[in-house]
């Protein structure tokens, strides 16, 4: 597979996972409204371990403190104090949630389905990500890939993104000019003319 076809892969996986992102937070407002102003990545580590072992307010109200701030730090690995901080929010949003959700136990399934759909995305993520990096480390030598590391000690542009550039454009050799770069992505501005008519409102070419 070329790394213009794993580059493509890449986002289509991201895309979909995106997708069941979406669908868990919607789940989430229906049955524990408040879960998602704890954690700000509801797909991280510490919300991902927290959604397994207390998937209902219940399980959080019902746990011992002792046992959910021993997962909450080692989970995220930033200490106690902040566990406990995660702790009290999230009792704080279980007890509320008690009054304002919905409580449909079909739900809690669908949270599990997308929960695992996720993690699923994540490793086949993962994995198309490393045979992106095995590619460039394999052809070092290659003018294609000398170009991608440019674009990488920029800063700001990031490895996957000097990756996709390169990708979408092949050899900045066959550009000449800047504006034929600005044209082949088309951020141009167009011309609005028609006969006589000049226009005084220009937009980008697409």
């Amino acid at each position: 597979m070329n790394l213009r076809c794993l580059c493509r892969e890449y986002y289509s996986l991201v895309d979909h996972r995106c997708a069941y992102v979406n669908k868990l937070k919607a789940q989430l407002r229906i049955v524990f409204p408040g879960f998602c102003k704890v954690f700000s990545d509801i797909t991280g580590v510490t919300s991902i371990a927290v959604l397994k072992n207390f998937p209902t307010p219940e399980d959080i109200l019902n746990a011992q403190p002792s046992e959910m701030i021993d997962l909450i730090a080692l989970s995220s690995r930033k200490g106690l104090k902040y566990a406990k901080d995660k702790y009290e929010k999230l009792t704080t949003a279980a007890k509320n949630a008690l009054n304002f959700r919905y409580n449909l136990s079909t739900v809690y399934d669908v949270l599990e389905m997308h929960i695992h759909f996720v993690e699923e995305f994540d490793k086949k993520i993962n994995l198309i990500l490393a045979k992106i990096k095995e590619f460039v480390d394999k052809n070092k030598a290659e003018v294609f890939v000398q170009q991608i590391e440019y674009l990488d000690s920029i800063n700001g542009v990031g490895f996957l993104s000097a990756v996709t550039l390169m990708c979408e454009i092949g050899d900045f050799k066959v550009f000449s000019r800047p504006k034929q770069l600005f044209a082949y992505f088309g951020v141009d501005p167009s011309v609005n003319e028609s006969g006589k008519f000049k226009g005084t409102e220009n937009k980008m070419s697409k």
